[in-house]
């Protein structure tokens, strides 16, 4: 590895800074549920640019979990090295007549019902991971139960937060409007990730995904 030699002033703010960082990246894990026993390696193992198990395409959780609270479905998977994944998707209260309008105070997801129809608006979709938070909102339509389909007429807003780095090319679309007999409706949301060191990077894609009964993300 090349040494670098500095003035003293530029020499300081280098450590400073990757301190700052490990305290963001130290403060995520906590927040997020991982151990105290994994929390300090997994830390040093985002600043310093490795890839967490939690991004490898072939790594298996050691434990995955699926609950709901707060008016939101959830679901988590938990990797050898303390790294995770949880997404979440917003539900709203059903609506006790057709065409009545009901909603869940966290962040206003509504839903309209009609004959054979159910349109939400307003859904907050969201993920967290070992280096990233990211979410977004949508709006869809679940049509004529079992045998019908469902429809995404539009996902918005999107919010990213690099977690030890630096994300770029957030944008969010619906790549597949309507559902089929085999593919459900699809939006998401993408960005490019960089680790602070410039070691791990690349892009991650939050899917949602409707069909005429339910709703469900994932994240690649």
């Amino acid at each position: 590895m090349a040494v670098l030699v500095m003035s003293a002033g530029a020499a300081l703010a280098e450590p400073t800074d990757t301190q700052a960082v490990r305290a963001d990246v130290v403060q995520h894990l906590a927040e997020s549920n991982v151990p105290d026993s994994k929390r300090d390696e997994l830390a040093d193992k985002i600043v310093s640019g490795e890839v967490v198990d939690a991004d490898k395409p072939d790594a298996i959780p050691v434990s995955e979990k699926n609950w709901t609270s707060g008016g939101f479905e959830h679901w988590r998977a938990d990797y050898t090295d303390g790294s995770f994944l949880e997404t979440s998707v917003e539900q709203e209260a059903p609506a006790p007549k057709p065409g009545t309008i009901s909603a869940r105070k966290i962040s206003g997801c509504t839903s309209t019902t009609g004959s054979g129809y159910v349109s939400r608006k307003h859904c907050f979709v969201s993920a967290n991971g070992a280096t990233f938070e990211a979410s977004f909102y949508a709006d869809f339509t679940h049509n004529g139960g079992s045998k019908g389909f469902a429809s995404i007429s539009r996902v918005y807003q999107p919010n990213v937060k690099a977690i030890g780095g630096t994300v770029s090319g957030i944008k969010t679309k619906v790549s597949r409007k309507k559902s089929d007999n085999r593919l459900p409706a699809e939006a998401y949301l993408l960005w490019n990730y960089k680790s602070t060191q410039g070691v791990a990077g690349g892009t991650t894609y939050l899917y949602l995904k409707v069909n005429a009964l339910k709703e469900w993300t994932e994240v690649r």
